[in-house]
């Protein structure tokens, strides 16, 4: 008797087991893409670690030899509040040997940037704060597009975003300070030769803590009229790390005293 009902609590413990493991959750890859976005869109405040290394080509007319390759490695560390719209970064460009410090401030609705002992202050607007803000560029990249699930790493979710390839070449160019090129009449979707970009998600809180995007495109630089559009090209190779920590912490920014009497940028390039 006993042993009989011991075998039959067994059963249902068992059958309960496969039941439970039926009834799991697997998150698939539209509700893991949903959940990333709406967790990192709601972050407030976080610090960064960012190592970007690009190489860049501008090619003239090659029968001149009108040909400039610039080579730089940049380190930059800080803390950004995205919900008062505040940063404070520091970091180190190394361009083609030529070492320089950089420190960039965003308060009081101004880009305060210091370079080669000069300040320098930008009204900030909002295509300004998307380009500062390392965050929002991962979220815009993650909406764009569909994600890849990876081979998942301890803690992390490990995906490979497939955006739309015209919203990378836009962010890639404003991040090299070459917007100017958006005006142009191209297909910048063509201008992408390769593209990876992968993201470490944290299991708990689904926040994007780490990525990695390497990207290789090539822009064709024309006259302003198009009357010239293959007057030549711009080759870009660039790759991103970025480190995300710190999540929703308290954070307090505030701009130096010497940073107070920063040039214009308007007043600075004789605008009236």
């Amino acid at each position: 008797m006993v042993r009989s009902a011991l075998n039959f609590i067994s059963a249902i413990l068992l059958i309960g087991m496969f039941l439970l493991a039926g009834c799991s959750t697997e998150l698939n890859t539209k509700e893991l893409q949903d959940k990333v976005i709406q967790a990192n869109s709601n972050i407030r405040t976080y610090s960064l670690d960012l190592k970007m290394n690009t190489n860049s080509i501008i090619i003239g007319d090659e029968s001149l030899g009108q040909r400039m390759e610039i080579k730089s490695e940049s380190n930059t560390n800080g803390a950004v509040d995205r919900t008062n719209k505040k940063m404070a970064l520091k970091g180190k460009v190394d361009a083609s040997g030529i070492l320089i410090e950089v420190d960039s401030y965003i308060v009081n609705d101004y880009l305060y940037t210091k370079s080669l002992d000069m300040w320098v202050k930008t009204k900030l607007d909002q295509d300004t704060w998307a380009q500062q803000d390392q965050i929002s560029r991962l979220v815009e990249l993650a909406r764009s597009g569909d994600i890849e699930r990876l081979e998942d790493e301890g803690t992390y979710y490990v995906i490979k975003i497939n955006p739309d390839l015209k919203k990378v070449a836009e962010l890639a160019l404003k991040q090299q300070q070459q917007s100017e090129l958006l005006t142009q009449n191209m297909d910048l979707g063509n201008a992408i030769k390769s593209y990876s970009a992968i993201y470490w998600i944290n299991k708990e809180t689904f926040v994007i803590e780490k990525s990695k995007i390497d990207l290789k495109m090539v822009v064709d630089i024309g006259n302003q009229d198009q009357t010239n559009a293959n007057q030549g090209k711009m080759e870009l190779d660039s790759s991103i790390e970025l480190k995300i920590s710190n999540i929703n912490q308290d954070v307090i920014i505030t701009l130096p005293e010497e940073a107070n009497d920063a040039i214009d940028f308007v007043e600075l390039n004789g605008f009236q």
